[in-house]
């Protein structure tokens, strides 16, 4: 090995590291960033520099690979300082407890900007916005979209709207004027109707497809009140137009999922002719 070294010359990534056949070591100075030589990327003989083994190195940042001890010396780990090195929790850890109040943790008095605060309550409203349309409570609907209207045209991770929720979600025995007060206090805060004919949802993991309209949602699950509601929703909104013909990915329409699962051609016919369209 020393031989192949004399003959063809040390192997350094750069002139001052060490030969990565023979290791010896070459007497160039190191050019020092923090720990870490930033020609070589030898690390500095004595190693990072830590307070504690679970610290960040005070020269140069880096974080340790050693887990911190959440908790203090009484036992207690629910709170969010490391007992050894005394580092905070970030509050994208999501560990911190803003129960109590949104601007300070009840657990570490760690303290968050407004905007932090703001939008957190927003992430709630949103998520509460589903639960609220998909029980069909109007009166916490109303609530939700008089603090937050843009939520009126909020979509969930999938690509559904309140539409699409309302008709997989609202109990079987929501009646008409359930299912209407939802979309007035929707409408009232600035949804658009045109949402009854939103395709852009993705596949959904409770059996929705992806080109569902919530019609189609509606009819799957055979939910005929919520299909009744929608088809009478021109006498009170003129601007509620729905597409009869779109189809999902399935090439399905709506009234061909609604016949394939069974729902009475009675029923449909009353469903049609509150649309106005022409039979098939």
């Amino acid at each position: 090995m020393r031989i192949r070294c004399w003959i063809g010359g040390h192997k350094r990534v750069a002139e001052c590291g060490n030969c990565a056949r023979c290791g010896s070591v070459s007497n160039k100075p190191h050019e020092w960033e923090g720990c870490t030589c930033k020609k070589c990327a030898a690390l500095r003989d004595e190693g990072h520099l830590r307070e504690k083994e679970c610290s960040q190195c005070s020269r140069c940042g880096k974080e340790s690979s050693s887990p911190h001890k959440w908790g203090d010396e009484s036992g207690n780990r629910d709170i969010c300082r490391c007992s050894k090195c005394g580092h905070k929790r970030d509050t994208r850890e999501t560990k911190h407890d803003w129960t109590q109040t949104r601007l300070k943790c009840a657990r570490c008095g760690k303290e968050r900007t407004s905007e932090a605060a703001a939008e957190q309550e927003y992430i709630e409203a949103k998520e509460e916005i589903f639960d609220a349309v998909g029980s069909g409570e109007e009166g916490r609907v109303s609530a939700i979209l008089a603090r937050y209207p843009r939520l009126a045209r909020v979509r969930d991770d999938t690509g559904w709207t309140l539409f699409h929720k309302m008709a997989w979600g609202m109990p079987n025995g929501c009646t008409n004027e359930d299912i209407l007060g939802v979309f007035i206090a929707i409408m009232a805060a600035g949804g658009d109707a045109e949402d009854l004919n939103d395709q852009q949802c993705e596949s959904h993991f409770l059996g929705g497809y992806k080109g569902d309209t919530p019609l189609h949602i509606a009819a799957r699950r055979r939910f005929d009140e919520f299909l009744l509601t929608v088809a009478s929703l021109p006498t009170y909104f003129e601007e509620v137009n729905v597409n009869h013909n779109l189809r999902n990915c399935l090439g399905k329409t709506w009234l061909d999922i609604a016949k394939e699962e069974g729902i009475s051609d009675f029923f449909l016919r009353e469903v049609v002719r509150q649309f106005k369209l022409a039979p098939k």
